[in-house]
């Protein structure tokens, strides 16, 4: 004789239940949620993850209702042992509070509904329907046929879970089967037309090529937990549900250890509030399929398929099977129309997530932190081949880091080798999960009976139309300070100011290469607003970047700043002063104001072409002789003022390079690729991060005295690079600097000595400053009226194959970083965060002194 019984949790509100969560106090909520907790970790721990099955996904809610309804039948030991493993015995009313939290679930999208099968003839006592009726919504149908229960599963999930089984085997006489579908919206959406491809780094050496759902302002509650050497992120919901994800920090062990040290509740407790950031969000359509017997073993529910005690169900003695588990997770953009249509943004955001290596996940109900699915994605692409790079160029030799495939033997510890690679509109995107729980118990007399329990859950999140003028955005975001002293502050703002010259400079000379040393500008432009009324100065300010810094020592603060980026073993030098048309009668306390400051007093000009020599001559002075012939002819007879400013930059590498002059092709963007001398090393130490968003990959190479290079490789041969320019600010290359991933590679980088000069001036009007040239109001300069005549800036930098240190002998590691294409750079201070340097190089020449426009490229 035959019993199903089928327990299908789908959000049905008429269910009938009397009891309303709302009369469950709060801290019964938060006990069962913690308890339904305890149960999945304690699963998911068990369950093994491998290169045949990557991905685990289950449903700690879904388990817990088909465990407890499994209890009420249940006697003596083995309830007793049910109960443990719910973590029940220490919660009073456990079945009560279990049960209330049913019609809850109706306002977080999640939708649970319940039925027993049961084979005709069967017998089953009367107390155990009546309670699973009363307790779990569970009510009593008769088995048919297995198309009438694949029909009834299919209906109850949307359509989302089809075939739900193959067959009934005849000794089956009672089955269980419970489902869960969640249907959810983001409160901020993902914009479907940004989605692209992206790495998702597997371990040091593997990645695959997935979609990757993105925005650039992103409300996220986000926590680097120190405790637990991970990121956690929590993805709000509308109704009062949220996705959490921890990934492990970069070197900080593999995704599977977390598990024993994760607590939800004190998770939720320390995420600070909502900060709007970069994110990336992988796509996900993963597959699930395991037996759990062995999971549940390893708990100590062992006798449940050997002996136990299920009186309460039937007279006749029942022993479980197999517990069967099957699960689809989809994270996906489909199902709603977009609200609007937006433009992908033009600046970085404050800081990034991006979900780019093995992850833990939870959906959680934020009422009572009950987590209602939750799982590990240690490979959301495991039917791609490894290093599926998906920006990669066939024209280039490297496009991104190479990465050596490894044997399914070494590839059975992707789990274990969870290393980050680099983790950075409005639309809704849809997350599907389906699981099948299935438990067999079996009579252990002469005629054998079996009881069936399955789970069988269903979940999505899809987009919704966006609420305006909803909730979302009033609320005042928190705002996480990466610069903390005057001098980072100062540092922040010389480097903002910049990123906006740099952008203002490439959106003018496109194609072209270019450089500029902003600290220097910023340094010449801060002299000349001390010669400004108040009204001057504050739209100087501005320009600068200096009005949040609310620094009553701004001068003195810049004036420590320059001296500490120019001390010797930096390998920087640089020059910036005023010159005054003979036409303009200057007030001499300003000359003396700017020289107690800057160490440097302006100077009155005699006209004509003395004029040239003087100026130049005090720049090469300044430079070492390294920077000659700034200016090429008279400056303007009838202008006020003018600023000079100048660097040169010649650092020395951490770690110095075994090859130099190795001629290797450089790829140019509609052209020949032309062969330049190369330096190059292997085993070279680096922290690298390839950012899917922007289409490139970054590398951070260290140099003496606390300097660093950063070098920003699109993946494509091109000479657009307006994305990689309009993303750059102070606080994305300060998050670069803290999460790019230390590694070594075998690094090939050109062997530069680059000259570039230029009158800044016109770019001005693109920094806001067009109402202020219009009127300078220079009025601490002289009586008369002022105007700025010029901004003049000329720089220098090389770059040599020295170091103090040899890299690590041994064979080459399989990672590549060849810079052979067109490129952007950045020369930082890591100390004060300052940006010394700043270049982009679209063409190199191996001819000597070949002059590109104003730009000078010497090999």
């Amino acid at each position: 004789m035959k019993l199903c019984l089928l327990l299908l949790l789908l959000c049905l509100c008429c269910l009938g239940l009397t009891q309303e969560l709302s009369t469950v106090p709060p801290d019964s909520r938060r006990a069962i949620g913690g308890a339904i907790e305890r149960l999945g970790l304690k699963i998911l721990e068990q369950l093994p993850v491998g290169p045949q099955q990557p991905n685990v996904i289950i449903s700690p809610l879904s388990l817990a209702l088909a465990l407890a309804q499994l209890t009420l039948g249940a006697r003596n030991e083995t309830e007793k042992l049910l109960l443990e493993s719910l973590h029940a015995s220490e919660l009073p009313c456990f079945h009560h509070t279990l049960g209330a939290l049913v019609p809850h679930f109706r306002n977080t999208s999640l939708e649970v509904a319940a039925r027993m099968y049961l084979r005709p003839g069967f017998k089953v006592e009367l107390s155990f329907v009546e309670d699973s009726l009363a307790r779990y919504q569970s009510s009593p149908v008769p088995l048919v046929s297995v198309e009438e229960v694949n029909q009834w599963v299919e209906n109850a999930t949307n359509g989302q879970i089809n075939d739900f089984m193959e067959s009934i085997p005849h000794s089956v006489v009672l089955m269980l089967i419970n489902a869960v579908y969640f249907k959810g919206a983001w409160q901020t959406q993902f914009d479907p037309q940004v989605t692209s491809k992206g790495a998702f780094y597997l371990d040091h050496s593997n990645s695959v090529s997935v979609d990757m759902m993105k925005s650039p302002q992103y409300p996220l509650r986000l926590l680097n937990d120190q405790q637990l050497e991970a990121q956690v992120a929590s993805f709000p919901f509308k109704g009062n549900t949220s996705f959490l994800i921890v990934m492990p920090l970069s070197g900080k062990g593999n995704v599977s250890s977390l598990l024993p040290k994760l607590n939800i509740s004190d998770l939720y407790r320390r995420l600070p509030q909502e900060k709007t950031m970069q994110v990336n969000l992988p796509k996900l359509k993963l597959q699930y399929r395991q037996e759990l017997q062995e999971a549940l073993t390893n708990m100590g529910l062992g006798s449940l398929f050997s002996g136990p005690n299920l009186s309460g169900i039937t007279s006749d003695p029942l022993r479980v099977t197999g517990v069967r588990h099957a699960s689809t997770l989809e994270l996906s953009e489909d199902g709603v129309e977009a609200s609007a249509t937006t433009a992908v943004t033009t600046m970085r955001s404050i800081s990034l997530f991006s979900a780019n290596s093995p992850f833990f996940f939870a959906l959680v109900d934020d009422a009572s932190l009950t987590p209602l699915f939750m799982g590990l994605v240690t490979n959301p692409a495991p039917d791609h081949m490894l290093n599926d790079d998906p920006g990669r160029n066939n024209g280039t030799e490297s496009d991104q880091p190479e990465m050596e495939k490894l044997s399914p033997k070494q590839k059975l510890s992707d789990v274990d080798a969870a290393e980050r690679g680099w983790k950075t509109r409005k639309h809704e995107n849809q997350v599907q999960m389906f699981r099948r729980n299935s438990v067999c118990l079996q009579v252990s007399k002469m005629k054998q009976t079996t009881f069936l329990l399955v789970c069988g859950v269903a979940v999505s999140f899809c987009r919704a139309q966006s609420d305006s003028g909803g909730e979302e955005g009033g609320a005042e975001q928190e705002h996480v300070e990466l610069f903390t002293t005057p001098a980072t502050k100062m540092g922040a703002a010389t480097s903002d100011f910049g990123y906006n010259l740099f952008r203002a400079l490439a959106a003018r000379e496109a194609s072209t290469n270019i450089f500029l040393s902003p600290i220097s500008v910023s340094a010449a432009l801060t002299q000349l607003s001390m010669g400004g009324s108040e009204r001057a100065e504050r739209m100087l300010f501005r320009a600068l970047r200096y009005n949040t810094l609310q620094d009553p020592q701004l001068h003195v603060t810049l004036k420590d700043l320059l001296a500490s980026v120019r001390t010797p073993g930096k390998g920087l030098s640089t020059a910036a002063r005023l010159y005054l048309s003979r036409r303009i009668r200057p007030k001499q306390d300003f000359f003396a104001l700017v020289e107690q400051q800057y160490g440097v007093r302006p100077k009155t000009l005699a006209g004509g072409p003395k004029d040239v020599s003087e100026i130049n001559t005090w720049v090469s002075q300044e430079t070492g002789g390294k920077v000659q012939l700034l200016l090429a002819k008279p400056l303007p007879r009838n202008a006020g003022v003018h600023t000079v400013s100048a660097s040169y930059f010649k650092g020395k590498w951490v770690t110095r390079f075994g090859q130099s002059g190795v001629m290797e092709n450089f790829q140019v963007d509609g052209a020949a690729p032309v062969r330049v001398p190369m330096m190059q090393q292997d085993n070279y130490p680096v922290k690298i991060g390839a950012d899917s968003d922007l289409s490139c990959t970054i590398a951070q190479i260290q140099m003496q005295d606390d300097i660093s290079m950063y070098v920003f490789l699109p993946d494509d041969v091109t000479s657009n690079t307006t994305l990689l320019e309009e993303s750059l600010t102070a606080e994305f290359v300060q998050d670069l600097s803290m999460t790019l991933l230390p590694v070594e590679v075998s690094l090939s980088l050109p062997a530069l000595k680059l000259s570039f000069s230029t009158n800044l001036l016109p770019l001005l009007t693109d920094l806001g400053l067009s109402d202020w040239l219009a009127d300078t109001d220079l009025e601490k300069i002289s009586t008369q009226a002022t105007k700025l005549g010029s901004v003049n800036h000329k720089v220098a930098m090389e770059t040599a194959p020295e170091g103090n240190q040899y890299p690590r002998s041994g064979a080459p590691g399989h990672l590549t970083y060849r810079v052979d294409r067109p490129f952007l750079f950045l020369i930082r201070d890591e100390a004060s965060g300052a940006l010394l340097f700043i270049g982009r190089v679209e063409k190199l020449e191996k001819k000597k002194k070949k002059i590109f426009g104003s730009f000078r490229t010497t090999i």
